[in-house]
């Protein structure tokens, strides 16, 4: 008997490092959407788990500009059909691109945030941070404002809110701003007018600071419920919450009062 000799194969398995890519972190995805048979419109800003600084402005009652700080806007390119990144401010012309009431959603995840809004009218701006150390400046008009920044040491400004040279236009209807657990800043500067406030700081060594300088002031139509939370939290210039005198002013968690 002859015997033939058979050979084996093994398979192996092995790791080939691959092209290194670069990932951009800090986009913020930008959305439009008009409504035109019920004429209303909402613009959707939403980040990435990375630090978003972003900011929206309305410098004339008919144009809205969003921009970015630490990274990209990703957003949808009529002329091109696809999405695009841009490191360029967006500019949108609102008589054209927008119908009244404007609606305007923030959303950034986790990361230390920052947000600006500041002029012209929104029916709600809604601004949610998530965890990080955040910080949030308003100054619009409107009907509703709803502010979240979560957990971390966060800071909120509202300066001059409900304040317009607009004829007929109202204080802005009602804010709530909530700071979740860390150590919070909660900030109102200039002239602020609502008709209903409330903050609520959560837990932490939290501060609640009015503006003591000449020519501010705060008014509350319906009245305003402050709350510190627990921790050691302090509130400064108290008299700018209380000078106006509305029907109902509630503070209540501030150990330290100035």
């Amino acid at each position: 008997m002859v015997r033939r000799s058979t050979s084996s194969t093994r398979a192996r398995l092995s790791v080939t490092q691959l092209e290194a890519r670069d990932v951009p972190a800090g986009i913020v995805a930008l959305e439009a959407v008009n409504l035109h048979e019920v004429g209303r419109s909402f613009l959707y800003l939403t980040g990435d788990n990375h630090d978003n600084h972003v900011r929206v402005e309305l410098p004339t009652p008919n144009q809205i500009v969003v921009s970015s700080d630490t990274g990209l806007l990703r957003y949808y390119d009529d002329l091109q059909g696809a999405y695009v990144l841009t490191a360029e401010p967006l500019v949108f012309v609102t008589n054209v691109m927008f119908h009244y009431p404007l609606e305007c959603i923030v959303q950034t995840g986790y990361g230390d945030d920052a947000v600006q809004v500041s002029g012209g009218f929104f029916e709600l701006l809604q601004i949610d941070t998530d965890n990080g150390n955040d910080r949030v400046d308003v100054g619009i008009w409107g009907q509703d404002l709803r502010v979240n920044t979560g957990n971390g040491n966060d800071s909120v400004v509202l300066q001059n809110c409900g304040v317009t040279d607009v004829p007929f236009t109202g204080p802005l209807d009602a804010a709530l701003i909530l700071t979740g657990s860390g150590d919070d800043r909660l900030a109102l500067m200039g002239v602020n007018r609502f008709n209903y406030l409330q903050a609520f700081l959560e837990q932490g060594n939290d501060v609640l600071a009015g503006d003591a300088t000449v020519g501010s002031s705060l008014s509350c139509e319906a009245g305003m419920l402050l709350n510190g939370g627990t921790g050691d939290d302090r509130l400064i210039a108290a008299d700018y919450f209380t000078a106006s005198l509305p029907p109902i002013v509630y503070l209540d968690g501030f150990e330290e009062v100035d």
